[in-house]
């Protein structure tokens, strides 16, 4: 998550400066960084929490909170760029991973 939120700022500052190369490497680290980070987070937390009998359950509950999550980003995301710009949706991601990258290594 700190990876994400630095990538996030990245992008941030070169889309207000107007650099599309290192907006470009930025773009690519940041979903990278989800990839390896929170992207498969809900499929793990099923298989680890429920017993062999219930994972199938579990990971179609996961399945549809992610796609829930991703529609919401998706119907989110333009409002905001359009309202305030696409680089205040990217400091809200930064600030948002941020919190909750804190809380995760204050809950352990």
């Amino acid at each position: 998550m700190a990876s994400m939120s630095i990538f996030s700022v990245t992008l941030a500052l070169s889309i207000l400066l107007g650099w599309a190369v290192l907006s470009a490497a930025a773009t690519l680290l940041f979903v990278a960084s989800f990839s390896i980070g929170l992207g498969p987070l809900p499929w793990m937390v099923a298989v680890q929490r429920m017993g062999a009998r219930n994972v199938g359950a579990a990971q179609s509950v996961a399945l549809t909170a992610n796609w829930a999550g991703t529609f919401l980003v998706g119907f989110g995301v333009p409002v905001i760029a359009d309202s305030y710009g696409m680089p205040v949706v990217f400091i809200c991601f930064a600030a948002l991973g941020l919190i909750f990258f804190v809380w995760g290594c204050f809950s352990l």
